[in-house]
C-alpha cells in the first residue's frame, strides 16, 4: 500500500506516463490529488472541487474525470486544477473514461534514467515532467539545484560511511572515486587521492578502484559498475540468473534483449525475436529491404551488412566468426556474376569503379577511348578538352600530369597556373578561358571603353560593374580595385541591429557567430571576436590554472608559484593514468594531472569530460552517408534506398539502372544533354532565351521557359514529336519550372508577376497558387511524396518558402545568411534540401523544414571550387552538379 492515510472512497485513479505521476480522486472527501508513483509528495488540486468522481483520465496539459453527482464530463489543469470546464452536462450516469489519442510515449524517457538527470543524489520530476533535485537526509542543495551538501556546519567531523569534502561537508564513502563529482569542489575524484586510497574497513574493493559496502556483494546487482562484486558468489538460480563469466543478475534481466551479463550470456537461449516486425516501426525507411535479420544465438538484430565488419554486434562475436571462409556461390546472374557472387548489370563491368566489391568487374579490361578522348592511367576515358585545364578529371590525375607543360605557340597564349596553351583572340576577350582568369588580367586596353555613367564604376582592369557593387565586401572586378582601403577607413558605422564587418559590410546582427562567413572575410566568425569566443584556455602548450589564470605549460612543475594558488605545482610527476584509470577510454598522462580523450566513435560528456558518451555520426556534423545513416555505438552504418546499391567506399550509394546517367542543359540558344563524360548530344535549337528547365520521364518530354523582353513563354518537346507552347500570357519572367511527374502537373514561378502559378502537363487548368509575399521567385523544386513546394526568392527579403502543393500552409524555412538564393533541387533519397547562393558564393543544405542547416561548400573556404555565380543545381547520388554564369561552365 502507497496510500492510507486522509482516504475514504478513492473512485477515479489514472497515471501520467508524461510526468510520472499518478492522479486519483476520492468520491467521499470530493477531491483530487496527485502524488509520486510511490505515494510521497502529495499534492491536492485545490481549484478542481469534484462532487463526486467515478472515473478520470489524463491527456496532455489536462485531467479528465466523470462526476455523478453533477452528471457531467468535467476538464481541468493537470498542475493546479483551475480552468475547470464541463464538456458535457446532463449525462445521465457518467462512468468509464478514457483519453485515446494517435501518440505513444516510452516509459524509458524519464529524464532520471539519463545520468540521475544530472542530480547528485535524489532525482524526480516536477508536475510538468521537468528533472527536480533533492538530498538525502542530512544535506541541502547547493545553488546551481544539482548537488548536494551537508547542511550541518563545517567543524562536525564526518564519520566512517562518509567522506570528507574539501570544501566541507560530508558524502557517502561509496561515491568517491566512481567517474562523478558529488563534492562541490571536486575533491571526491582527485587523481592523487583516487589513485592512492585502499578501501576502509567494511568497505570491498572492486577491479575499477571503487569501493562498495560488503553488504553489497553478492546481491546480484552490479554495484562495482564491472561486475567484480558479483563473481564467484553462490547464486541463487530460483530467482536469479547466474552468466557464463560468472556474475549473478537478477531474472528480470534474463531475455529483455539488452545484455546484462559481460559475455551476453543471458540473452542466449531465449524465444527468437521478431527483429523485421519489431524494429519496422522504429525505422521504417531502412526496412523497406527487410534489412535487420536475427543473430545465431543471442536476441540482437542486426542488418547482414555488419557481418565480418570487425564489429561485435551479435554480442558474442559470432557475427564476426569464419570471416575468412570464401562461400561458394552457385547462381548464375542474368548479366555479370562477381566472383563473391552478387549480381552487376552489364553496364557496371569495367566502368572504373569496384562495384562487386572484390574488384572482380574490372578485371581483364581493354577499354579502347575514341579519337576525341584521352585515356587516364586508370582505364577511363574523358573528352580531350579536359585535358589540361587545371581539374583533375581523371580520378588519378593523368590528365593533368607533366604532358601539360608544353610550349606554347607564337598565336598563343600560356595560362599561369596551369600551362595550358589558348589561342591569342581569346585574351582580353572579357570571358576568363584559363582557370586562374590571367588571360583576362593587365587588359588595360579596355580603359578607353565607355562605363554608363553614373550608375556603374570602372575598374583598374577596364571592367564595368553597378555601382553598387563598390565597397560591398568583395571583389566584383576581379582585381579589387572595387574594395580599396578607403571602403574600410571610412568610419562606416551599421545602424542599430547590425554587426559592422572587417570589410564595412553591414550584416544583421543575429548572424554573427553563425558558423556561416556572412560578411564575406569571417570577421563575423572570428574566434578572437569575443562574441563568438568561450574565453577558455586551450590550445597547445598552455595550462589553467584552478584561478583560471592562462599559463604556459612549460612554467608547471619547476617549483614556482607562477598561478599564484600553488595549482601548477601539484600532484606533479604523478601519473593518474597508470595508477586510477581515471578516463573512460583513452588517457594522455601531463607533467601536471592528465587529458582525457575518446575512441573514434565518442565523445566527451558535456559534464563529466572523465566519461565518453556515443557520437551520433548521423545528425552531428558533417552526414557521413549518402542516403540512410544508422548511429551504432561507437560507429555507425550507411544503407541505401531501393534501387540503389552501396558502393565499396562503404558511404556512397551507386543507382542499379541499365540507362547511363546524363545531365540536360541549356544555354540559353540550345539545349542539350551530356553523359559524365562530357559527350553531348543538341536536342532543342534557335532558341531566344531558355532559362529554367525539367524533364518528365513518364512521357520523356523536356519542358522549358523562353524569357524575353517581347514574349516570354513556357514549352515542351516530347520524344518524338515537335515543340508546343504551352502557356505565353501574362507571363514575364518565369525563371523557375518544376515537372510534378505524381499528379502530372506543371508549376512555374514568375519574378516579374511575382506568382508561382500551375496547369496540367498540357497546359490545362491553369491556376495561380501563391502571390503573399513573393518579390522575386527565382526558382522552384517539387516533393509529391509530402506534398511540399519549395521555392527561393532574392528580393530585399530573401527566403527560401514551402507550401503544399496546392498553395495552402505557407511559410518561410531559410531567412538568414542569404543573398541571391538562385538555384534549388532535392536529394529524395537523403530527405535534403539544396540551394546555391549567387551572391554570398556557397552551397548549403537542410532538412525539409529548414533545419539542420550546412554550408557543403563556399568560394572562400574552398577557392578551388568554382562558385562564382550559380546558376541552376541539381544531385545525383554522391555529385553535386551547378552551372555557373560567370565561368560559363557545368561543374560537379
Amino acid at each position: 500500500s502507497i496510500i492510507t492515510t486522509d482516504i475514504r472512497m478513492p473512485n477515479a485513479i489514472a497515471l501520467d506516463d508524461l510526468t510520472q505521476k499518478l492522479f486519483w480522486a476520492d468520491a467521499r472527501l470530493d477531491k483530487i490529488e496527485r502524488c509520486e508513483l510511490d505515494g510521497s509528495d502529495r499534492v491536492i488540486l485545490t481549484d478542481a472541487v469534484p462532487q463526486h468522481p467515478f472515473a478520470m483520465a489524463v491527456y496532455g496539459e489536462y485531467i479528465y474525470w466523470t462526476d455523478w453527482v453533477v452528471h457531467s464530463v468535467v476538464r481541468a489543469n493537470k498542475f493546479t486544477g483551475a480552468d475547470v470546464v464541463h464538456l458535457r452536462r446532463d449525462v445521465g450516469r457518467p462512468m468509464g473514461i478514457s483519453a485515446i489519442y494517435n501518440s505513444s510515449f516510452n516509459c524509458f524517457n524519464n529524464p532520471c534514467r539519463v545520468l540521475n538527470g544530472g542530480c547528485s543524489q535524489i532525482c524526480k520530476l516536477d508536475p510538468a515532467g521537468s528533472v527536480k533535485c533533492s538530498c538525502n537526509v542530512g544535506m541541502v542543495l547547493d545553488g546551481d539545484g544539482k548537488w548536494c551538501r551537508t547542511a550541518q556546519n563545517d567543524t562536525k567531523t564526518c564519520n566512517d560511511e562518509e567522506f570528507g569534502c574539501e570544501s566541507g561537508g560530508c558524502i557517502p564513502y561509496h561515491l568517491t572515486c566512481d567517474g562523478v563529482f558529488h563534492c562541490v569542489d571536486k575533491s571526491d575524484e582527485f587523481a592523487d587521492y583516487c589513485a592512492t586510497r585502499s578501501c576502509r574497513e567494511g568497505f570491498f574493493t572492486c577491479a575499477n578502484g571503487r569501493c562498495i559496502h560488503k553488504n553489497k556483494t553478492c546481491d546480484s546487482v552490479n554495484s562495482c559498475g564491472d561486475y567484480s562484486d558479483e563473481t564467484e558468489c553462490p547464486c541463487d538460480e530460483q530467482n536469479n540468473f547466474k552468466c557464463k563469466s560468472g556474475p549473478c543478475i537478477q531474472s528480470w534481466l534474463r531475455c529483455d534483449n539488452d545484455p546484462d551479463c559481460p559475455d551476453a550470456s543471458d540473452e542466449m537461449d531465449c524465444p527468437q525475436r521478431d527483429c523485421k516486425r519489431e524494429l519496422m516501426s522504429l525505422m521504417p525507411e531502412i526496412n523497406k529491404g527487410n534489412l535487420f535479420i536475427n543473430c545465431n544465438r543471442t536476441t540482437a538484430c542486426i542488418m547482414a551488412s555488419w557481418i565480418c565488419d570487425g564489429q561485435n554486434d551479435c554480442w558474442d562475436d559470432s557475427d564476426e566468426t569464419n570471416c575468412t571462409v570464401t562461400h561458394e556461390h552457385n547462381r548464375k546472374c542474368p548479366e555479370f556474376t562477381c566472383d563473391n557472387g552478387a549480381c552487376l548489370s552489364v553496364e557496371w563491368v569495367c566502368d572504373g569503379e569496384d562495384d562487386c566489391r572484390d574488384n572482380s568487374d574490372e578485371r581483364n579490361c581493354n577499354v579502347q577511348c575514341k579519337d576525341t578522348e584521352f585515356q587516364c592511367s586508370d582505364g577511363n576515358c574523358i573528352p580531350k578538352s579536359w585535358m589540361c585545364d587545371g581539374a583533375n578529371d581523371c580520378a588519378d590525375g593523368s590528365d593533368e600530369a607533366d604532358h601539360c607543360a608544353k610550349p606554347c605557340t607564337n598565336e598563343q597564349f600560356k595560362c599561369n597556373s596551369t600551362g595550358k596553351c589558348i589561342p591569342q583572340t581569346w585574351v582580353c576577350d572579357e570571358t576568363p578561358d584559363c582557370l586562374d582568369s590571367s588571360d583576362e588580367e593587365e587588359c588595360l586596353s579596355r580603359a578607353d571603353q565607355e562605363c554608363d555613367a553614373p550608375l556603374s564604376f570602372r575598374c583598374a582592369n577596364g571592367r564595368c560593374i553597378a555601382k553598387e557593387y563598390y565597397c560591398d565586401g568583395e571583389s566584383d572586378c576581379g582585381d579589387n580595385s572595387d574594395e580599396p582601403p578607403s571602403c574600410v577607413l571610412s568610419g562606416l558605422v551599421c545602424p542599430d541591429g547590425k554587426f559592422t564587418c572587417r570589410n564595412g559590410r553591414c550584416i544583421p546582427a543575429p548572424l554573427i557567430c553563425n558558423g556561416h562567413n556572412d560578411c564575406g572575410d569571417f570577421s563575423d566568425e572570428e574566434v578572437d571576436n569575443h562574441m563568438c569566443s568561450n574565453a577558455s584556455c586551450v590550445g597547445p602548450g598552455l595550462f589553467e590554472c584552478k584561478n583560471s589564470l592562462c599559463i604556459s605549460e612549460s612554467l608547471t612543475c619547476d617549483g614556482e608559484n607562477h598561478c599564484g594558488d600553488y595549482s601548477d605545482e601539484e600532484r606533479c610527476n604523478i601519473d593518474e593514468c597508470a595508477l586510477s584509470k581515471p578516463c573512460a577510454h583513452n588517457c594522455t598522462d601531463l607533467k601536471v594531472g592528465y587529458r582525457c580523450s575518446c575512441l573514434p566513435g565518442y565523445k566527451p560528456h558535456k559534464v563529466f569530460p572523465n566519461l565518453c558518451v556515443d557520437l551520433d555520426e548521423c545528425t552531428e556534423g558533417v552526414r557521413p552517408c549518402d542516403q540512410i545513416c544508422l548511429n551504432k555505438h561507437g560507429s555507425f552504418v550507411c544503407s541505401c534506398q531501393a534501387n540503389y546499391t552501396l558502393r565499396n567506399d562503404g558511404r556512397t550509394c551507386k543507382a542499379m539502372s541499365h540507362v547511363a546517367p546524363q545531365l540536360i542543359l541549356t544555354n540559353k540558344y540550345y539545349i542539350r544533354k551530356m553523359d559524365f563524360h562530357g559527350n553531348q548530344t543538341l536536342l532543342v535549337k534557335n532558341l531566344t532565351n531558355a532559362v529554367a528547365l525539367d524533364y518528365d520521364w513518364t512521357e520523356k518530354c523536356i519542358y522549358w521557359s523562353d524569357v524575353t523582353t517581347i514574349r516570354s513563354s513556357l514549352n515542351r518537346l516530347c520524344e518524338g514529336g515537335s515543340a508546343q507552347v504551352l502557356h505565353h500570357h501574362m507571363l514575364t519572367n518565369p525563371d523557375g519550372l518544376a515537372v510534378d511527374w505524381v499528379g502530372r502537373n506543371l508549376y512555374w514561378c514568375d519574378k516579374g508577376t511575382d506568382k508561382i502559378e500551375v496547369s496540367t502537363l498540357r497546359g490545362q487548368h491553369r491556376r495561380t497558387l501563391i502571390t503573399k509575399g513573393l518579390r522575386e521567385p527565382r526558382a522552384i523544386a517539387l516533393l509529391p511524396q509530402k506534398g511540399y513546394l519549395f521555392w527561393t526568392d532574392w528580393s530585399d527579403r530573401p527566403h527560401i518558402g514551402r507550401a503544399g502543393m496546392d498553395g495552402s500552409d505557407q511559410k518561410n524555412i531559410v531567412t538568414d545568411g542569404l543573398g541571391w538564393p538562385n538555384a534549388l533541387t532535392i536529394d529524395y533519397e537523403a530527405e535534403h534540401l539544396y540551394w546555391a547562393d549567387a551572391r554570398e558564393d556557397y552551397i548549403a543544405m537542410c532538412d525539409y523544414s529548414g533545419n539542420n542547416r550546412k554550408v557543403i561548400a563556399d568560394r572562400i573556404s574552398h577557392p578551388k571550387i568554382k562558385l562564382h555565380h550559380v546558376f541552376a543545381i541539381a544531385v545525383f547520388e554522391s555529385y553535386i552538379f551547378w552551372t555557373d554564369w560567370e565561368t560559363k561552365t557545368i561543374e560537379r
